[in-house]
C-alpha cells in the first residue's frame, strides 16, 4: 500500500501576520507551517525625527506594510492622522490599532502612489512614509516627482532569518510539502538561500509555489517547482484563493 503523506502548505510571514493565513490553509485541508523567513525590529532611532514631523501636522502618513502600522503605533500617540494604506492587511492593522481615518489602495506601491494622485486635493500638504531599512520601490521620490512633499521615516526593521522552522525543514527533508505561500521577492530571495545552505535546492520540485505577484513569481523561478501561481492581486485574500 502506498503511504500517505501528509499535505503541508509553508508560510514564509512573519509570525505575528501568519494567524489569518493558518486559518485559511487549514480550512483548505492543508496542515500550515509557519516558517518566518523575517523578523520584525523597531528602531528607535527613528523616533526624535517623528516628533519634529508632528509638529508640523502631516496630512497622511503612507503604510506600505502592516509592520509599518505597528511601529507607527508604538512611537505615535495620535490617531486623528489619517492612515493610507497599500492594501488590507495594513489597513486592518491600522483600524486595529485605533487610527480613524484609513484608506487603502488595495495594491502595490505604484497603487498607493496612485491613490495619492488621484486624491491631491486632499493630500496637498505634508505626507509621511512610515517605512521600513528595506522597501520595494521609491514611494517618496514617486511622489515627489508629481509634486508632493514627502518625508520617510524608517520606524522597523526586516531582519533576514536564515534558517527554516524545525517543522518546514522536517517536512521539506521528507518531501511532504505541497506548496509555499511568498509575498515579497526578498522572502524567496531568503527562502532559497537556506535551501542552498543545506544542498536542497531540488527539494521542492513537486511542490507548488504560491506568490503574492508577479515580481514574486520572477524571483522563485530561479528553481524547479511543479507549479508556480502568482495572485491577480496583491493582496492575502487573492494569494490564498490560489491554494488547490
Amino acid at each position: 500500500m502506498e503511504e500517505c503523506k501528509t499535505k503541508s502548505i509553508i508560510i514564509t510571514r512573519p509570525e505575528h501576520d501568519a494567524s489569518i493565513a493558518e486559518k485559511m490553509v487549514l480550512s483548505k485541508g492543508y496542515i500550515p507551517l509557519v516558517s518566518p523567513m523575517m523578523e520584525v525590529l523597531l528602531r528607535s532611532s527613528g523616533w526624535p525625527e517623528l516628533q519634529k514631523i508632528l509638529l508640523h501636522n502631516p496630512k497622511a502618513f503612507l503604510i506600505t506594510s502592516a509592520n509599518g502600522v505597528r511601529a507607527l503605533s508604538e512611537f505615535c500617540d495620535r490617531r486623528d492622522i489619517p492612515i493610507v494604506a497599500v492594501g488590507e492587511s495594513s489597513a486592518s492593522e491600522a483600524k486595529k490599532n485605533g487610527f480613524i481615518n484609513v484608506a487603502s489602495a488595495e495594491g502595490n506601491v505604484e497603487d498607493l502612489a496612485q491613490l495619492i494622485c488621484d486624491n491631491s486635493e486632499i493630500y496637498n500638504g505634508l505626507l509621511v512614509h512610515i517605512s521600513g531599512t528595506i522597501t520595494a520601490g521609491d514611494l517618496q521620490e514617486t511622489l515627489r516627482n508629481h509634486g508632493f512633499v514627502v518625508e520617510k521615516i524608517v520606524l522597523y526593521e526586516a531582519k533576514a532569518i536564515h534558517k527554516f522552522s524545525e517543522a518546514a525543514q522536517k517536512s521539506i527533508l521528507q518531501g511532504n510539502v505541497n506548496g509555499v505561500l511568498f509575498y515579497s521577492p526578498r522572502t524567496v530571495d531568503i527562502f532559497l538561500e537556506c535551501l542552498r545552505k543545506e544542498g536542497n535546492m531540488q527539494a521542492l520540485e513537486n511542490a507548488t509555489a504560491y506568490c503574492l505577484s508577479p515580481a514574486v513569481a520572477d524571483r522563485v523561478r530561479a528553481i524547479t517547482w511543479k507549479h508556480i501561481y502568482a495572485a491577480p492581486h496583491p493582496t492575502q485574500n487573492s494569494l490564498l484563493a490560489l491554494l488547490e
